[in-house]
């Protein structure tokens, strides 16, 4: 149901731009002149392609796909699809979509496959690029090719290929630049829908931008399995039984979800993934997080957050002690209590969390959310000696459960203390460590009875 909802938000927002009529300043820029409606069939078209961007698989090329459905718009062109690297300010040729003959003759001149060759862009270039139309490139193939290849050589292809205008827009999103569509025409040929073009483009923009955040969501978990990879291969050195729960945890961790329009689902796996990680190396706090997380979410409800509030605060609060992969784990289950030193080195866990989570985009900003989970309100606590407002009221309601949790659960140095003995603590430091608010509404929640902590915490995401 889920796709299918998206997959509607999707066409509604298509059909925005099926029904625009191209204004004549906008035809200026665009190389077209005079008043162009979308004929029925080219959006019946439109839609059709917004539901198969919806089913796109992650192992088919989203690229060659978006190349191949512009072309059947355009007759005969040559469509280039190019991805914008902000980094380098440049642009690189992703799919190359022509016929036989075309892509003959750029392979015989340019000794290779279009596909692969980069360009830089100047600032006027990529400002006209996110305007959200059909830009005719001036100078030919020389000036969109920004350059890079010679101009001998672009007025021999052009010679050979009885080429005409070239057009080009941008892949973008509240001008932000991530890609573009060119479209070079042949001689004495005309763009037949430049509207109809430009609505696939704005189309494709949406798709491929979620499609490359999913990439890049996938990148930060593969980049993240290959440092707890490093860190269990040292520590196999000193415990042998480390290799079976790595390799019980390979076994289990499932792989994020890249299918279109389950981004959240997809979050929400690497999430348990890196609980399991934290859990498997501190055996005495294991379920912690998730006891957390419970107790965090019913707090924000009862003070009346939304859901997707709720929602941030869940995915923050499973996955809160992340950072202390990187704290030895002969540390974490010291039965005798820590050393000053030692307790140093476990209160860089906020910032080893944020620095592995903050690389990911999520929709809410969970990895604040745990930096600041150890902050107090009178500005004694860490890493940061954040006070007051200057802390996330989502840090504050997850400092207050974690303190209620850890007090009333075991310890490897202590028994557990209890509830009541936690909540005594809390209501000490009200207003001074602790947010008022927040305390209030954790006291009078386990005060009535009306929450236990749960064995299996359950997933707040819908």
């Amino acid at each position: 149901m889920k796709n299918g909802n998206r997959a509607k938000e999707q066409l509604t927002g298509d059909s925005k731009l099926l029904n625009r009529r191209t204004t004549h300043s906008e035809a200026s820029e665009s190389g077209y002149t005079g008043e162009e409606t979308i004929p029925s069939s080219d959006i019946l078209y439109l839609a059709s392609t917004a539901l198969r961007f919806v089913e796109l698989t992650p192992e088919e090329d989203i690229y060659q796909f978006i190349g191949e459905q512009l072309q059947k718009l355009t007759d005969s062109s040559i469509i280039v699809i190019s991805s914008f690297d902000e980094a380098f300010n440049n642009f690189c040729v992703r799919s190359f979509v022509g016929n036989t003959g075309d892509r003959d003759t750029f392979i015989e001149f340019l000794g290779r496959s279009p596909v692969g060759v980069a360009a830089s862009i100047s600032d006027k270039a990529r400002i006209a690029l996110t305007k959200g139309k059909l830009v005719k490139v001036p100078g030919g193939l020389y000036e969109f090719a920004f350059g890079e290849i010679p101009e001998a050589i672009c007025h021999e292809i052009e010679r050979r290929l009885a080429l005409g205008d070239i057009y080009s827009m941008g892949f973008s999103c509240k001008g932000n630049l991530f890609g573009t569509a060119a479209i070079i025409t042949h001689r004495g040929t005309k763009l037949a829908s430049p509207s109809a073009l430009e609505a696939l483009i704005s189309q494709s923009a949406v798709a491929l931008q979620r499609w490359q955040a999913e990439r890049a969501l996938q990148q930060a978990n593969d980049q993240l399995e290959i440092k707890i990879a490093k860190r269990t291969e040292e520590l196999t050195k000193a415990n042998k039984k480390l290799k079976a729960e790595v390799a019980e945890r390979k076994q289990t961790e499932k792989k994020l979800k890249q299918t279109t329009g389950k981004l959240l689902e997809s979050v929400e796996t690497t999430i348990q993934a890196m609980v399991r990680i934290v859990e498997k190396r501190d055996p005495y706090t294991a379920g912690h997080q998730r006891r957390v997380t419970q107790l965090a979410c019913a707090i924000a409800r009862r003070m009346n957050y939304s859901e997707d509030q709720v929602n941030a605060l869940h995915l923050a609060g499973i996955i809160h002690d992340v950072g202390k992969i990187q704290v030895p784990a002969e540390i974490l289950a010291n039965p005798d209590g820590l050393s000053e030193a030692e307790f140093s080195i476990v209160k860089t866990h906020p910032l080893a969390g944020y620095e592995i989570l903050n690389t990911i985009e999520f929709p809410w900003p969970i990895a604040k959310i745990i930096y600041q989970h150890h902050e107090r309100m009178n500005g004694s606590g860490y890493p940061l000696g954040l006070s007051g407002e200057d802390i996330l009221l989502e840090a504050r309601i997850l400092a207050v459960a974690d303190v209620v949790e850890a007090m009333s659960s075991h310890r490897p140095y202590r028994p557990a203390l209890g509830i009541d003995k936690a909540l005594e603590e809390i209501i000490q430091g009200k207003g001074i460590l602790y947010d008022a608010d927040v305390v209030d509404n954790c006291v009078n929640l386990l005060s009535e009875g009306s929450f236990k902590f749960e064995q299996k915490a359950k997933s707040a995401v819908s």
